[in-house]
């Protein structure tokens, strides 16, 4: 559950689909404000997914 106006942020340090947007798929899109995945060799440091969700 999230408050009313409420942020919250899913983030692994993974890279596995099924640990990350598999997860997410179960968010509705309209709540999911951004995502982003950085890849090591192609993105400067490690890599990881993060998702920002905003509640209604």
């Amino acid at each position: 559950m999230l408050a009313p106006g409420g942020i919250l942020v899913y983030a692994t340090c993974s890279l596995e689909p099924e640990e990350n947007e598999g997860v997410t798929a179960a968010v509705p899109e309209a709540l999911i404000a951004d995502s982003l995945r950085r890849i090591p060799g192609r993105d400067p440091g490690d890599g990881f997914y993060a998702c920002v969700i905003k509640s209604a």
